[in-house]
């Protein structure tokens, strides 16, 4: 893996996070799973 795949990687990865950690408990769409954040 080359570094600017590694970044793109680690960014994606890190939004994830974010968005996780900014969530609030009346926030509608909320995160449930850092593997799979598509599942409602």
């Amino acid at each position: 893996m080359k570094g600017t795949e590694k970044a793109s990687y680690f960014q994606e990865a890190l939004t994830i996070v974010k968005r996780l950690l900014q969530q609030e408990r009346k926030d509608k769409n909320k995160l449930y799973s850092l593997h799979e954040p598509e599942v409602i």
